[in-house]
């Protein structure tokens, strides 16, 4: 089902970003975190924002205003160029659309809605593609999602700060395994503030703990390597990129 671009949409206030900072993450050969500062804050015209995903290289970005239940789409200099009403497109109303994040590998946005437990698989022009019901079963369950990102083999990483984890499920929306920090020194699973997620060029996944001001690098399978103090003055960071070295 089609979405069509609306730009009648009317007055808007501007809206500080929710992103704070945009965290620009280089890999290095020695997979060192190193050189990690604040860059910018920006504003978006919309009535309240909720989730941010940038659309690959040249091609700006896409929000989700939840108020309006649009998605929005806006240039480098985060200039309206359009919008798609989901609703329309979908045939429904979502119940908290809280996560977007671009599939570069396949060239789609991807927004979770955590009220339906459901992947929303969108084309650039506003069309959705298909959408995929995430296998949720007890004991696993989501609490407070913050961040999302995909790898080039369309696993996707859903960090949920409420549970203290970040759940890992397949294409398909099988549930894999749950990444957690490692047990503190009395043997208790320890607070994980998890915000914000990206990949890597090597596969590796890194994670912004907002509580402990620290960025956490992971291997793809869960593996916890290294984590770093965060520079800069923040309240909370919900979206990070990786950029590719070189």
């Amino acid at each position: 089902m089609a979405g069509k671009f609306d730009k009648s949409h009317g007055c808007r206030l501007f809206y500080p970003s929710l992103i704070c900072g945009l965290l620009l993450l280089v890999p290095r050969p020695a997979r060192a975190l190193e050189g990690f500062k604040f860059v910018s804050q920006q504003t978006v015209s919309a009535q309240a924002p909720v989730a941010m995903a940038a659309l690959g290289r040249q091609k700006g970005f896409a929000a989700y205003d939840k108020d309006a239940g649009d998605l929005l789409f806006l240039d480098r200099n985060f200039a309206e160029i359009g919008r798609v009403k989901l609703h329309d497109a979908l045939g429904y109303n979502l119940k908290e659309l809280c996560c977007l994040t671009f599939d570069a590998a396949r060239q789609r946005i991807v927004a979770f809605d955590a009220g339906r437990k459901l992947l929303l698989s969108i084309q650039p022009d506003g069309k959705v593609e298909r959408t995929t019901s995430l296998d949720i079963r007890a004991p696993v369950s989501f609490s407070t999602p913050t961040g999302m990102t995909i790898d080039s083999d369309g696993t996707v990483y859903i960090a949920d700060r409420g549970e203290n984890d970040i759940k890992v499920f397949s294409a398909d929306g099988i549930f894999l395994y749950a990444i957690n920090l490692p047990l503190d020194v009395e043997g208790e699973k320890p607070r994980f503030c998890v915000t914000a997620l990206a990949v890597l060029g090597d596969g590796s996944l890194a994670a912004i703990d907002s509580k402990a001001r620290n960025i956490v690098l992971f291997s793809r399978e869960g593996r916890f390597i290294s984590e770093r103090p965060l520079e800069g003055e923040y309240a909370e960071i919900r979206k990070i990129m990786a950029l590719e070295s070189g």
